[in-house]
């Protein structure tokens, strides 16, 4: 079994865990590689397993048609044959971030730093943001002055510094009064995040936090990629192949004095709807 890969370390590191422990209860070898050419592939390889997707995987596929091939991706592929996949879309978890955010604010007032390394992603990124926060309350038109439409957004390279990220923070705060922030991944460092929570600002953000500042932390919400690894490459490779599986969001680390119980079934419900594909991010039916 063959792992290329290109991805966050911690992914990364947390993928090959589970596959080191599941191939050595199943009797297969590991081999981790960054690339697979045709060439390189044996006849007593079991199956490839790709976190992202090749510029070959076609070509791979059809000359081994018999080789069980996952592939993790968020590219737009559809599973076939001997080939599954799982789909995983930013845009699921940044519009469930813009919902649940705007559940814990005050008068609509949530702000969100997002990654901005495509003009064209980093656009879809921002239209999701918003309309998940429009999904609960529609023109979000705070009451108090400053009277603004939220959420509000600063959008940087994925690359910039703690010190970047504070002052689009900073920006957006004295410009329009935010409640509540959604961090991304991107912008989540332990810095950035123990800062905010000093400033007694409310955050929903896309992994755990450090320890420290729960009662500032209303919710994490993150893509369940391992979880869905764990059910489809079983199932792909004891011949339940072909199939597309979209990567489900998930809710941890949920502060119930900012985020009720019943907002949480709130958010449930609405997730609940995107994973089934009756509520799409950038063209959601609003209630």
């Amino acid at each position: 079994m063959s792992v290329p890969f290109e991805a966050q370390d911690d992914l990364y590191q947390e993928v090959l865990d589970f596959l080191l422990t599941w191939t050595v209860g199943e009797g297969y070898v590991l081999d981790v590689r960054e690339t697979v050419a045709i060439s390189d592939i044996q006849e007593d390889w079991s199956g490839i397993v790709f976190l992202k997707s090749p510029a070959n995987l076609k070509e791979i596929q059809e000359a081994n048609p018999d080789l069980n091939l996952l592939v993790v991706s968020e590219d737009s592929l559809t599973g076939n044959g001997n080939l599954s996949v799982i789909q995983f879309n930013q845009l699921h978890q940044t519009f469930v971030a813009g919902y649940a955010g705007v559940l814990a604010a005050r008068d609509w007032r949530l702000g969100g730093l997002l990654p901005w390394d495509d003009v064209d992603k980093g656009i879809l990124l921002q239209e999701a943001f918003v309309n998940g926060a429009a999904y609960y309350c529609g023109r979000c038109a705070s009451v108090y002055m400053p009277v603004t439409l939220f959420p509000v957004i600063s959008s940087l390279p994925s690359n910039s510094n703690t010190d970047d990220w504070m002052n689009a923070y900073t920006t957006l705060n004295q410009s329009y009064i935010v409640y509540v922030m959604y961090i991304s991944l991107e912008a989540g460092s332990d810095e950035l995040i123990r800062t905010l929570a000093e400033q007694n600002v409310v955050m929903v953000g896309a992994e755990t936090p450090p320890e420290g500042v729960q009662d500032r932390w209303a919710a994490t919400v993150s893509m369940d990629v391992i979880g869905t690894i764990q059910t489809v490459l079983p199932e792909s490779f004891s011949g339940n192949s072909g199939q597309t599986v979209i990567v489900p969001v998930q809710i941890k680390d949920v502060n119930e004095e900012l985020l009720s119980v019943g907002r949480m079934r709130l958010i449930d419900d609405m997730m609940l709807l995107l994973t089934k594909g009756e509520l799409l991010p950038l063209s959601p039916d609003y209630p």
